[in-house]
C-alpha cells in the first residue's frame, strides 16, 4: 500500500519530536503522543487519531 492512502484532508495537528529521525507514521513520532488520553487537545481534534471528534463538536458546538 503507498504511503499516499495514509495522507489525511482536514486536521493535521502532527508535529514530529525534534529529534526524531525515525520514519514512522504521524502518532508514533509525533511530540504530542505522550498526551493524557487521546481526547485531550491537540489529539482530539486531529484526524489521524481515529477517534478524533467531529469538527463542530472539538470546535466546542453540542450535538442533541
Amino acid at each position: 500500500m503507498p504511503l499516499k492512502d495514509y495522507v489525511i484532508k482536514g486536521r493535521d495537528k502532527f508535529e514530529p519530536e525534534d529529534r526524531s529521525l525515525a520514519f514512522d507514521f504521524p502518532c508514533c513520532a509525533c511530540k504530542y503522543r505522550h498526551v493524557e488520553d487521546d481526547q485531550d487537545e491537540p489529539c482530539v481534534s486531529c484526524d489521524y487519531n481515529l477517534n478524533a471528534r467531529p469538527e463542530a463538536e472539538s470546535a466546542g458546538g453540542e450535538h442533541g
